[in-house]
């Protein structure tokens, strides 16, 4: 009657340990990189994540990767803006 309860306290002990060895992999990664989101006039288009990059090869570090995203116009007077959020290697 022991032998399954033990094989059960241990299975769930392995199972802890491997989840927070994931766990800890992933906040890591996340760490490694650092973030910047920066509004710009201009629609994304087809190529907008390469445009974001172009936007920020002027500045002091540089970015690698980046997504464009078109922000939403609550009048259509106003130009077009995109949302760059682009990362670097810390």
């Amino acid at each position: 009657m022991m032998k399954p309860a033990i094989s059960l306290m241990v299975s769930c002990a392995f199972m802890f340990l491997v989840l927070s060895y994931i766990q800890q992999d992933v906040e890591a990664a996340n760490k490694k990189r650092c973030h910047i989101n920066q509004m710009y006039t201009g629609e994304c288009g087809k190529d907008g994540n390469k445009a974001c990059l172009g936007d920020f090869k002027n500045k002091k570090f540089k970015y690698d990767l980046c997504q464009c995203t078109d922000a939403f116009r609550y009048s259509p007077e106003l130009p077009p803006q995109r949302l760059c959020n682009c990362s670097r290697p810390c």
